[in-house]
This record gives structure tokens, sequence and C-alpha cells, in this order.
């Protein structure tokens, strides 16, 4: 991700690398939070270059600042420097589906919105790109003809965790596991679900520490979980006796346990900058550039 631009943003202004203050390109969209180390940034950049080589993606340096301060300071910037969207980190989600003037079927169901438009017409609105990936994956690896989704296991407490939980229960998973290490986070995670718009009344779900979970308590499994935890935490060992399937979300696991169908993250990163692009830029979305970037 060399090409793209760094920046650091403070209560008093913006600025480059070199402490200098920072004048934005003509036009570019902004990553914040963790998705500043994602792939799906250096994808959308291959992607808007495909078709807009004026779009420029700069990773904002919030440091310790608050979102809604951060969102101020974009709020507050001039039409001529305002970008013309965000793409946003786990944590700055939720402040940034607030402050969006509509959201996404997507974004509304969670309260979570991923990706941003600013218009100066239209003001802000939200969507929720992951959620549109992971249902556009979810569909291609598990078609209607298959039936409904399996029981299905989340590992992991974050936002995508979230997301990938509603997908599945949207796609006809009838119990739905989220792995959370955190025991302080059972009741978050239980609000925010409740919360969601379409959670289908008909799901059972439960939240697990991971050590009562075999092979046979699942066919599909997600990993949404942070990148520095291991999988053996809560994989099983192998696979048993029916088809177990691993979708990776975080694309940090290389390997999958003896029998398991492992797809991999890059399908879901390549529907991801996919959606992005048409997000920021409109039709036609350049697969091939994308798709070329996501195995580089």
């Amino acid at each position: 991700m060399a090409d793209l631009l760094r920046v650091k943003v403070t209560a008093d202004g913006w600025w480059d690398p070199d402490g200098q203050s920072w004048s934005p390109p003509e036009a570019w969209v902004g990553v914040l939070g963790a998705a500043a180390h994602d792939r799906r940034a250096a994808l959308l950049s291959v992607a808007a270059r495909a078709r807009d080589l004026a779009l420029a993606v700069v990773l904002i340096d919030a440091g310790p600042l608050p979102a809604d301060i951060v969102l101020d300071q974009v709020a507050i910037m001039p039409p001529s420097a305002r970008p013309r969207g965000l793409l946003l980190g786990d944590l700055w989600q939720e402040a940034a589906a607030a402050r969006c003037t509509t959201l996404t079927g997507a974004a509304a169901d969670l309260g979570l919105a991923d990706a941003v438009r600013i218009d100066d017409d239209q003001g802000w609105q939200g969507h929720h790109l992951v959620a549109g990936a992971v249902e556009a994956f979810l569909a291609q690896i598990w078609t209607e003809s298959a039936g409904p989704l399996p029981r299905t296991v989340i590992l992991g407490d974050s936002a995508t965790a979230v997301v990938a939980a509603l997908t599945a229960a949207k796609r006809g998973a009838t119990t739905v596991t989220l792995v959370v290490a955190d025991a302080l986070r059972h009741d978050e995670l239980n609000t925010r679900l409740a919360a969601a718009v379409n959670w289908p009344p008909t799901v059972t779900w439960q939240v697990s520490d991971g050590s009562d979970l075999e092979a046979a308590a699942a066919g599909l499994w997600v990993r949404a979980t942070a990148r520095d935890l291991p999988d053996a935490l809560w994989l099983p060992d192998a696979a048993g006796t029916d088809a177990c399937v691993l979708i990776d979300l975080v694309g940090n696991t290389s390997t999958a346990p003896l029998g398991f169908a492992h797809p991999g993250a890059t399908g879901v990163q390549v529907m991801a900058a996919g959606l992005a692009a048409a997000w920021y830029l409109g039709p036609p979305i350049p697969w091939d550039a994308i798709a070329a970037a996501s195995s580089a």
C-alpha cells in the first residue's frame, strides 16, 4: 500500500507525515480505524485507479481522538477539500451511522456503517460493504439448492462478527453461535443483535467461550476474530462426519482443520472491493483489476 497517502488529524487540523499542514487532493476517500490496515483499502485504491486516476485513498491516523471529534473535523472541511467518502473500521462504524443522513438497508439493520459517501446535496450516505460482501459470498458457496445454512459458528466479537451472524440468519441458519473471548462482551452483543431490525425471531443464538464446541456442532464456521488471536483457541482439530466450511473474514487463516473446506478470505475481499468501487464510482466494476490486486 505504498501508493496510499497517510495523514494525521488532530483537534488543531490535518498534518502530513513531515508535520506540515496537509492540503487534501482534489478527490479522495479517507480510511479510518482498523480498516486503515485492511487489504480492502488497497483493493479500493486499485479499483479507483482503474476508473479515476485522480481519486486518492488516504489513511487517516486519528490517534486518541474520539470518533465524534474526527467526524466533526471532516464535516467542517470546505466542500473543495472534503473527501468523497470514508471507509471505517469496527470502532468507528456506530458513530458514522449515527452521523449519516441516510442508510442503506444493510447499514440500517445493523446500526453500523463501514462506508460513507459524502455529497453536498445528499449529505452523508452510509452503507455496509462487508455485510453485502459476506451475503454475496455466502450465496456463492452455499446456493439455494443446497437448502438453508446449517448451524453456524462465528468466531469473534467484532462488528464484522455481528455482520456475519446477521447475514447467516438471513440466509436461513436456524442456530447461530458467537464465540467470544471476553465475557464482558456478552451483554453488548445481546444488545446489538436485539437491536438489529431484521434479526429473524426464529433464530436461536448463543454466546460461548468455545470450550464446548466440536466439529459436529456446526457446518459453517466464520472467522471474524482479531488478527492476533490464533485459530487453535476455538477451531476443532478436524471436521466430523458432516461437511464443514470455514470462511475467513480477516485475512490471516492460511490453513483450516483437517476435512474443512476453506475458501479463504480472498473472495470476500474481492467482493467488498467491488462493492466499494460501485459505491464511490458507480458501474462498471473493474473486477479483473481487483482480482489481480488480491492475488498479488
